[in-house]
């Protein structure tokens, strides 16, 4: 089930991905919804990012992130390509030293026109928890998909916080 600001959020990406992709499908659709609701239940999430890649120099990464609170927070970093660029750059915003266990990219539908979809795993302070992202963007489905990780392992650690005499 799925309504209110979630609802409007999914229908907001769905057009943005209906001017970007020829054909937009039950899978497509499903993926989208399915991404909104692991969004709804984050404590950080993805305000924007900048990413400039080259063979000449450094990939580096720049992000805005909000907290549960909505306050935003902001981190740049250079790296080894875009991806982890990207990556370092939320690490810096959240001032957090996460440590990428497992990560991959798929793709969600056929073609050209696929979505990319990406999964990723984390460590943070012991935990390890993973999140999922999806975009026609893989840079942008991988940096979803590691802000969701990093919010799933914090809520592991402040449940094992409060179950710790």
């Amino acid at each position: 089930t799925i309504d209110g600001a979630t609802l409007n959020q999914a229908f907001k990406r769905f057009k943005e991905v209906a001017d970007r992709k020829k054909q937009v499908t039950a899978m497509d659709l499903a993926a989208l919804v399915t991404d909104e609701l692991r969004d709804a239940a984050d404590s950080w999430t993805l305000v924007s990012f900048e990413v400039v890649a080259s063979n000449s120099r450094p990939p580096h990464a720049q992000v805005r992130l909000a907290d549960a609170d909505g306050a935003e927070h902001s981190g740049d970093f250079f790296g080894d390509g875009p991806v982890d660029a990207i990556f370092r750059a939320i690490n810096a915003a959240t001032v957090r030293d996460a440590k990428l266990r497992d990560f991959r990219i798929g793709m969600v539908g056929e073609g050209q026109d696929a979505l990319g979809e990406a999964s990723v795993v984390l460590e943070v302070a012991g935990q390890s928890a993973s999140g999922q992202g999806v975009s026609t963007d893989v840079i942008e489905a991988a940096a979803l998909a590691y802000v969701r990780a990093l919010s799933n392992c914090e809520r592991h650690v402040a449940r094992e916080a409060a179950l710790t005499p």
